[in-house]
């Protein structure tokens, strides 16, 4: 078969050296691998095994910026079943990569520089130059960042103690920012699909907010989402002195973080409007807009039941929860007695490391089952890996045009409930479900 000659090469390899050193280099391709002769009149059969090759295509060099070694030529080697990539240094390049091309049969060489296009062919012999295709050089960035949905190096995050200067987690605080990031990934997107949103603008209420990392971060996603103005974030903790020191947080980062406000308050006590949160009159004006987000991660056992009553209560668009300690529900299982002949779940329920699994599904399932009675669609479902939290799994409900209670769904309710043993549930009491007589 016909291939590039060495004087050929060295022609080619020359100019692509001097794009180099004066920084017009854009990309270099060799192509049209010839298989002439040795494929010529034959037919694969997807049963000879000879036929399944992997021949090199194709090499493909171009500029790259490596975040801690500079600028690199990336080698590309397409195979027709496989890619293979080598970074080299921008001196042994051109050696490489005429070494490449002696030891195949490669028919052609495009070099493009912003000065002009080299093409060397084993039919011509000669170099050809032609008008560049490209008039500026592009250099890729090889270490390609994440998308995150708030910049890990943002003022807030080294305030909590998240990030460094440089956006990078602080010792123990990489699972944190990594929560952070989905949480807004899910929330924020559930929000902003609200209707007029513009127009009505946002309010979210964290109930159970902790140190805030989560308020913050929502609250600033969502800002630069929609004018700022239009964002007000209510964060409530039980610890009056971390209640202190995050308003002190966020007063410092001003901006549109001025409509971030935290209060000291229990979940199930709270009442819309305790932030004291006032318009330009000087009048409260949390009653003239609803709750479009209410979130409580992490809430203790019965506190995410006082969290979703919150919700309904207020007729908050969206309730978000990642709830935790499912206490309640167990008790009443660990009275059940599952050795019973015509329990249904005998086997399954005598292990005690199951009973607590159980548990918290049962729960959680009870509780999905009253947002739908309330008139919400309801999702369940593992928003981080456990390998960040144990406490991974998230009910997301949307409030839907349904308001009217399925006596079916009550039913289901309760048979869950009679063959758990479970005799009484805070959120069923909050919103007046009656769980049934359990006796028969």
């Amino acid at each position: 078969p016909l291939r590039l000659t060495p004087t050929v090469l060295d022609g080619i390899c020359k100019e692509a050296s001097k794009a180099v050193e004066d920084n017009s280099f854009v990309e270099m391709v060799a192509s049209k691998f010839s298989r002439r002769g040795r494929n010529r009149g034959r037919k694969k059969s997807a049963n000879d095994p000879s036929s399944f090759t992997n021949e090199l295509c194709e090499i493909h060099g171009r500029m790259i910026q490596l975040k801690k070694k500079g600028p690199r030529i990336q080698l590309t080697y397409k195979y027709e079943r496989q890619h293979k990539q080598s970074n080299l240094e921008l001196s042994s390049f051109t050696s490489q990569f005429r070494e490449d091309l002696l030891a195949t049969d490669f028919e052609k060489v495009t070099l493009f520089t912003t000065s002009g296009d080299y093409t060397a062919s084993s039919s011509s012999g000669v170099i050809v130059k032609a008008k560049p295709k490209f008039s500026t050089q592009f250099v890729s960035s090889h270490d390609i960042p994440k998308k995150t949905m708030n910049d890990p190096s943002s003022t807030f995050f080294q305030k909590l103690g998240v990030t460094d200067k440089d956006g990078k987690p602080r010792p123990r605080m990489s699972s944190k920012l990594r929560q952070c990031n989905k949480f807004v990934e899910v929330v924020g997107r559930l929000v902003l699909k609200g209707e007029r949103v513009e127009e009505r603008g946002v309010r979210v209420l964290d109930m159970g907010c902790g140190k805030g990392y989560l308020t913050f971060a929502l609250h600033n996603h969502l800002s630069e989402k929609i004018p700022s103005a239009a964002v007000h974030s209510v964060g409530v903790e039980v610890r009056p002195k971390l209640v202190e020191d995050i308003n002190n947080i966020a007063s410092d980062l001003g901006g549109h973080f001025d409509t971030l406000k935290f209060t000291v308050g229990e979940i199930g006590n709270y009442n819309d409007g305790d932030d004291g949160g006032h318009d330009d009159d000087g009048e409260n004006n949390d009653a003239l807009n609803p709750i479009s987000a209410l979130i409580a991660l992490h809430a203790c056992d019965t506190a995410t039941d006082d969290a979703i009553y919150q919700g309904i209560k207020n007729g908050a668009d969206i309730i978000v929860l990642s709830p935790c300690c499912h206490k309640e529900v167990r008790r009443y299982m660990e009275n059940v007695n599952y050795n019973a002949e015509n329990h249904p779940y005998k086997h399954l329920l005598r292990y005690g490391v199951y009973r607590e699994r159980v548990a918290e599904h049962v729960t959680d399932t009870i509780r999905g089952l009253l947002l739908e009675e309330a008139g919400y669609d309801v999702d369940i479902f593992e928003f981080i890996g456990g390998e960040h939290t144990a406490k991974n799994c998230m009910i997301t409900a949307t409030r839907s045009k349904k308001t009217k209670r399925s006596e079916s769904k009550i039913d289901e309710i309760r048979n869950l409930a009679k063959i758990h043993g479970v005799k009484r549930m805070k959120l069923a009491e909050l919103m007046k479900v009656d769980l049934g007589d359990l006796s028969g």
